[in-house]
């Protein structure tokens, strides 16, 4: 590779705040997580009816990945299949989980609401979304492990399986939610290299 590795981009969400690159880009209403999204999602200005009939967590990724992606393009000849998408979480599908418990002991079960009782679905939903079909996958770790996924997704590019990556961190259960995203990619540019001790700064900040 020509270029180093550099941390492109990155955005965080939580407590009702979303930040892009460290700068407040939307507040809204902290009361629950579905009044933030819904609000959020307005704000975007943009039609996308399926994410109504997302669960929370998928609806979590979906806001963190739109302003993070924003202007980017991965549907072009030979670069969808040249993107990755490697996440990591705490409680899985929990939240959705327990709410088709319920639904079940109900006996009111919805199949809308059972494809989202696996973790791995907000990938999808992102892939889908915008149109990556590299690399991806959810690890399970019961905190965020910068070390870890950097080694990972740095072996992946040295490997030249991925000539960029959206990586990071989503978790939701009941109001408690996080995601932090970032893009990284070869580059010349005066960014951030991609290192751990970057990544865990910009997550904690």
């Amino acid at each position: 590779m020509t270029h180093s590795l550099k941390l492109l981009r990155s955005c965080s969400i939580q407590n009702g705040t979303i930040q892009v690159d460290g700068t407040n880009v939307f507040a809204g209403p902290p009361a629950t997580f579905a009044a933030f999204a819904t609000a959020a999602f307005r704000a975007l200005g943009i039609e996308y009816p399926k994410f109504h009939k997302m669960d929370n967590l998928a609806k979590l990724g979906f806001l963190a990945a739109e302003h993070l992606l924003a202007g980017q393009d991965f549907r072009a000849p030979g670069l969808a299949a040249r993107t990755g998408v490697v996440l990591a979480n705490a409680t899985s599908s929990l939240d959705t989980d327990l709410r088709y418990e319920t639904q079940l002991r109900q006996r009111l079960a919805s199949p809308a609401l059972f494809v989202y009782t696996l973790p791995n679905i907000v990938v999808g939903e992102l892939c889908i979304r915008h149109g990556i079909t590299g690399e991806n996958l959810l690890f399970m770790t019961e905190r965020y492990e910068p070390a870890a996924q950097v080694a990972y997704v740095a072996n992946l590019f040295a490997k030249q399986r991925i000539d960029r990556c959206l990586g990071g961190w989503i978790d939701l259960l009941g109001q408690e939610y996080r995601a932090f995203f970032y893009l990284v990619g070869p580059s010349s540019e005066a960014a951030l290299p991609y290192t751990t001790a970057n990544v865990e700064t910009l997550f904690i900040s």
